[in-house]
């Protein structure tokens, strides 16, 4: 096995321990590339996945890591973003709501969160040797031209019992190797609608909310160079084999078109942005090869029935296919468990005897009547959940004031900067008109042309009109800037209203590390700049307009 090959095996990107001796140093990758991960051989410059999974007789899975924005140390934070599309026509089906996601796996030096999407869907070999390891069978023959199209015609139920089969088999094979959240072993099963919905809109990797609420990710070029659809211009009537076409921003594969995929929900309706009550089949989402351009989208999803129609059958179809992910257990341990409650009570049991959701809970310990009790729990659950979406609101519109003030700064910086250059312009244009003064005082002593004269009247009154437009330019940018520092001065005073230290503190942290990922580094300064303007302010909030504005380095 190629030493750069067996580097990625279960430890890409350091996240998985390193393969052990007894559990895994004999499984070998034998497959080729191409069978498992095309995109290093189709395209040279396409980085290789960030985990390999081994698989039985050879093989292997490619995995991507799809990293959130929920933080690692707090166990009940996650990232809310938006499913679905605002189409009017598909609304019952598909439109817009919220939706919130977090990792399985944690990363401490990040401080967030991520879970492993499989880089493409399960292929024909794949599922081949799955299932011959799982029965006991001989090693299948893998087909070069079949084996690396999707696994298609195959049930919702058989697909959940493959991601069982690959779990059992990682466990007894290579348990060392397999990624663990606090020590507990992952597993593999098919994803939920929410998270391939965040994976095929790009996720931490889209930080344009424009972008990532687009119909599609943003291509580079025609359609049919990532996705197969129907038509002679891309699959014909076809499916084709995994990989071969340009990824998503995350490095996935074919989540649009070729085959549709399998999700572990079941089918609900879309009623005013929420999840209707009632469930159905199965849902696939991306469409297929059978579907037309125009109809594939990040929300296009579509309900599949568990069983032919009148029949015994169990329901699968030819355009009908799966990728798995890799995720892991909430309750892990005892210490995960007590984070959870401590989290929970910090959050949302506030200790003021005056608030309703302390009464409400007294109110439930003291109650003995069992409807009476289920009725107040009720009515607590709807105030705590107006309360977690009030306690979102409001950090939300912390860090808008933050950035807001910090915005401020900076144009007071640049104003200062164009002052700066106006005044040096100033200064060129004196000197300038001194020196045109006197060289027509000595014109005019040495009794020289009037056409030498007028030469020089015309380059003094230039240079005068050009002071004058300097002069007018110095005080628009002198009455911006003190526009700029009233915001300034008013931002710090409002987020120090609303804020406590902590709270400005982690908003602080959110913007600084959403300036990163989204490369706006020039505002990484003036953010740090604002914050600790309001923190010296929340020390001595008797400061005057002038001295907030001195607290601000030249």
């Amino acid at each position: 096995m190629p030493r750069q090959l067996r580097r990625h095996v279960l430890g890409a990107l350091t996240v998985a321990a390193c393969v052990s001796s007894h559990a895994s140093a004999d499984i070998a990758i034998e497959w080729q590339p191409i069978q498992y991960d095309p995109a290093i051989v189709v395209d040279g410059a396409a980085a290789p996945a960030d985990l390999l999974v081994p698989l039985p007789c050879g093989g292997a899975m490619a995995f991507m890591r799809v990293d959130t924005e929920a933080r690692a140390d707090d166990p009940l934070d996650d990232q809310r973003f938006r499913m679905g599309a605002p189409d009017i026509s598909r609304a019952p089906y598909q439109y817009t709501r919220k939706a919130y996601i977090r990792g399985a796996f944690e990363d401490k030096e990040k401080n967030n969160t991520y879970y492993y999407m499989a880089r493409y869907e399960l292929s024909r070999d794949q599922h081949a040797v799955i299932d011959a390891w799982a029965t006991g069978a001989q090693c299948p023959e893998s087909d070069p031209k079949s084996g690396v199209l999707p696994k298609t015609a195959i049930t919702w139920h058989d697909a959940q019992l493959a991601a069982q089969r690959l779990s059992v088999y990682a466990r007894q094979e290579f348990a060392e190797g397999m990624p663990r959240k606090e020590g507990v072993l992952g597993h593999f099963r098919l994803p939920t609608e929410t998270e391939w919905e965040f994976a095929v809109r790009g996720g931490t990797a889209v930080p344009d909310p424009a972008a990532f609420n687009s119909k599609t990710f943003e291509m580079d070029g025609r359609t049919e160079r990532y996705v197969w659809f129907s038509g002679r211009r891309s699959a014909g009537n076809d499916i084709k084999p995994i990989g071969v076409l340009r990824p998503n921003p995350l490095g996935l594969h074919d989540m649009y078109g070729n085959a549709e995929e399998m999700v572990l929900g079941l089918y609900s309706l879309n009623r005013g942005g929420r999840d209707h009550g009632q469930l159905g089949g199965f849902v696939t989402r991306g469409g297929s090869y059978r579907n037309k351009s125009a109809e594939i989208s990040s929300a296009t999803r579509a309900e599949y029935p568990f069983y032919f129609v009148d029949e015994a059958e169990p329901f699968q179809s030819e355009s009908v296919g799966f990728r798995l992910v890799l995720s892991a257990s909430v309750l892990t341990s005892d210490k995960v468990i007590f984070a959870i409650e401590d989290a929970w009570e910090q959050t949302l049991n506030p200790e003021d005897e005056d608030d309703p959701n302390a009464i409400l809970t007294r109110m439930i310990e003291q109650e003995t009547v069992v409807d009476m009790v289920a009725k107040l729990e009720s009515v607590q659950s709807a105030l705590v959940s107006a309360l977690q979406a009030s306690q979102e609101a409001t950090e939300l519109a912390l860090r808008r004031a933050v950035f807001a003030g910090a915005t401020s700064l900076r144009a007071i910086s640049l104003t200062a900067d164009r002052i700066e250059r106006a005044q040096v312009a100033k200064d060129k244009y004196l000197e300038n008109l001194e020196s045109a003064k006197e060289r027509l005082a000595a014109a005019e002593k040495a009794g020289q042309a009037e056409s030498v004269l007028n030469v020089n009247r015309s380059l003094i009154d230039k240079l005068q009109a050009n002071l004058a437009t300097n002069d007018e330019r110095i005080a628009e940018y002198a009455g911006e800037r003190a526009i700029d520092e009233t915001n300034f001065v008013t931002s710090v005073v409002a987020v120090y209203e609303s804020s406590t230290e902590e709270s400005l503190r982690k908003a602080t942290e959110l913007l600084l590390a959403e300036m990163q990922k989204t490369d706006q580094l020039q505002m990484v300064g003036p953010i740090r700049q604002f914050s600790d303007t309001v923190s010296a302010y929340r020390m001595k909030p008797d400061m005057t307009k002038a001295e907030i504005l001195a607290t601000q380095p030249e």
